[in-house]
């Protein structure tokens, strides 16, 4: 059994966001084979299991899985044998799709699995929104809003949980190898995974941007030679990584509140060029 509500949007410039479509899939048997749609969809698999075809990529959907669809793309569901629940919601106004693109949903998006229930407590209140006599656009739209941080939010805590020992594979090449000429690129593929994932996965880690994690690294090695030897400054910050004594002594002195220099005098280093 399915419930489907398609409101009547009278003016899809009048609010950031509204509701085109919000449904719900209720131990469905039968094969879904819509054609593309104008909106993009986000599914979210409370029950069951579903093959999902988007563009020739296959994925099984299970409870906890949330997809995001593009508009103008045709999908396939074919229900497991125990069918398939889940709920969806299509969005239109006159921001949905920058705000999906911001919010890492602008293409074919999924995730095998995240704690949904914030998602699914927003979706009852649009759905009970939407159902009633005289809906508030202006009302629904924030929901929708809210919907759309909370997809994001989950999708970013399973992303976490899944990519962390690539996270640390990455730290830990940064521990080893801060000498050397490193890249956002270089790391990513150490992690292997994409770029975007790493950088947004690094940070919700670390609390830190994966080039600051680096800077920390060279500078706290700076500060170890600074102390122990008498290498020239200069030296000091080819041998941490750092190709301009410039840019050493700026990044030094954002972090530690003085410059090399200073630091060694204040710490009795042995030489002060």
């Amino acid at each position: 059994m399915s419930k489907t509500i398609y409101p009547v949007i009278t003016d899809t410039d009048a609010l950031p966001l509204v509701l085109a479509g919000i449904g719900e899939y209720e131990r469905t048997t039968r094969r879904q084979d819509p054609a593309g749609e104008p909106y993009p969809r986000i599914i979210i698999t409370t029950e069951g299991e579903c093959a999902l075809t988007v563009n020739g990529q296959d994925n099984v959907l299970r409870s906890g899985s949330i997809v995001c669809i593009p508009p103008e793309v045709r999908y396939s569901a074919a229900p497991g044998e125990e069918g398939w629940s889940a709920k969806w919601i299509s969005l239109g106004g006159s921001m949905s799709a920058e705000m999906m693109q911001k919010l890492g949903n602008g293409q074919y998006t999924y995730c095998a699995q995240a704690q949904t229930e914030e998602c699914e407590n927003l979706f009852g209140q649009i759905m009970t929104e939407a159902s009633a006599p005289i809906p508030r656009p202006e009302l629904v739209s924030t929901l929708l809003y809210a919907f759309l941080l909370a997809v994001r939010k989950a999708e970013m805590q399973k992303d976490t949980e899944s990519y962390a020992a690539s996270i640390n594979a990455s730290v830990d090449h940064m521990n080893r190898h801060y000498s050397e000429d490193i890249t956002l690129e270089r790391l990513a593929a150490i992690s292997g995974i994409s770029l975007q994932h790493f950088c947004r996965v690094f940070r919700s880690k670390l609390g830190m941007r994966p080039m600051e994690y680096l800077a920390r690294v060279r500078v706290t090695q700076a500060k170890i030679l600074l102390d122990e030897t008498d290498e020239k400054i200069n030296d000091i910050a080819k041998a941490v990584g750092f190709g301009d004594q410039n840019y050493f002594g700026v990044t030094f002195r954002k972090y530690e509140g003085v410059s090399p220099t200073e630091y060694r005098k204040e710490h009795g280093g042995r030489n002060e060029n």
